[in-house]
């Protein structure tokens, strides 16, 4: 009951009803289980667990592995293009949404773990460090986290609009720096903040594409500003998972 959690904030706080310190300082929701909790501490206490990406190409099937990569494996690639950008189906709707189609174009890469053989939740912030090359002076990274169930539906974990890095704003709040084309770049999203527990059976998928429109403008891939230019071009992009260039997202599982 919302009202409640606002109208008893209040009279604890405003008011001075209610024994001091009786409410815990942090209060949140864990999706997957319906359940509200209460904790001392934001984040909760947890153990990282590591996922590498594997595989994957132009639309095909990548995994998410605690295994680290081999030394040679080849590099996930796709070809971004903004005047055909990925577009979000439900922008303009907050929540949860059922992302599964996306996995179905070829601008999107998709990685999914095994399914999970107990119940994990995931609390705090997930944290994604991914080696990426380009034909391109600057490019987006998007990495949408979602719940995929046995059914095929794949849920979004956040909101969209904060699980994406511009390349050449890497370095905030530094100056903006432009890409050499074909060179590696290791790009982070270090606060993915979810609370969501994974029921047994159900995969973690990461899902990378260049855009995700309207949700953030168009990146023109030319280095040129989009407020300024209409020029764009096609870009390829090389998602790097090799031995010398892991790519991987970090996740909190919470301690009970």
């Amino acid at each position: 009951d919302y009202d409640e959690v606002v109208l008893g904030w209040m009279d604890r706080h405003l008011r001075g009803e209610g024994a001091p310190g009786a409410a815990a300082p942090v209060r949140y929701f864990v999706m997957g289980d319906n359940r509200w909790r209460e904790s001392s501490t934001w984040p909760p206490a947890a153990h990282a667990s590591t996922y590498f990406f594997s595989g994957g190409e132009g639309g095909a099937q990548g995994r998410l592995t605690q295994t680290p990569p081999a030394s040679t494996a080849p590099p996930s690639t796709f070809l971004s293009d903004p005047a055909d950008p990925v577009i979000n189906p439900y922008y303009g709707s907050a929540g949860a949404h059922d992302y599964r189609a996306l996995a179905e174009r070829r601008d999107v890469l998709t990685f999914d773990s095994a399914p999970l053989p107990r119940d994990l939740e995931v609390t705090g912030s997930i944290r994604v460090r991914v080696n990426i090359s380009c034909d391109c002076r600057d490019t987006d990274l998007w990495v949408r986290i979602l719940d995929v169930a046995p059914d095929g539906s794949a849920f979004n974990l956040m909101s969209p609009g904060v699980e994406v890095v511009r390349a050449s704003y890497r370095d905030l709040p530094g100056p903006r720096r432009l890409l050499v084309p074909d060179r590696v770049y290791a790009l982070a999203l270090d606060n993915l903040v979810t609370s969501n527990l994974f029921r047994r059976g159900h995969r973690i998928r990461a899902q990378v594409s260049a855009s995700f429109f309207p949700n953030f403008s168009r990146n023109l891939h030319t280095g040129d500003l989009e407020t300024v230019s209409g020029r764009m071009k096609r870009a390829t992009i090389r998602l790097h998972h090799d031995r010398d260039h892991p790519s991987q997202i970090t996740v909190p599982i919470a301690v009970r």
